[in-house]
């Protein structure tokens, strides 16, 4: 096994900034919630209040649609967590 320097073994997770999660997201995730503060999927509940704005189509994939609202559906935390685990196809 080639020796690899110490530089290139340690992991730096990009901040949130780096993820597409900056200002400009905070304020359109403020609107969303204020916009449509009942959970929109209705997966796990029965209209709970959002607490979270997932993205249909994903930041990594597609950065373009990062801050197209309707790109954006608000959730409540089990339907969201639903979602992230893929138990909802097409989500």
């Amino acid at each position: 096994m080639p020796d690899i320097p110490k530089q290139a073994r340690v992991f730096k997770p990009k901040t949130t900034d780096e993820r597409g999660y900056d200002s400009d997201w905070k304020r359109l995730r403020i609107f969303k919630l204020a916009t449509h503060p009942a959970c929109q999927a209705m997966i796990k509940c029965h209209g709970m209040v959002a607490t979270e704005v997932h993205h249909k189509k994903p930041i990594a994939q597609f950065p373009h649609l990062r801050l197209v609202f309707e790109n954006l559906l608000s959730v409540c935390d089990p339907c969201h967590q639903a979602i992230e685990k893929g138990e909802v196809p097409g989500v």
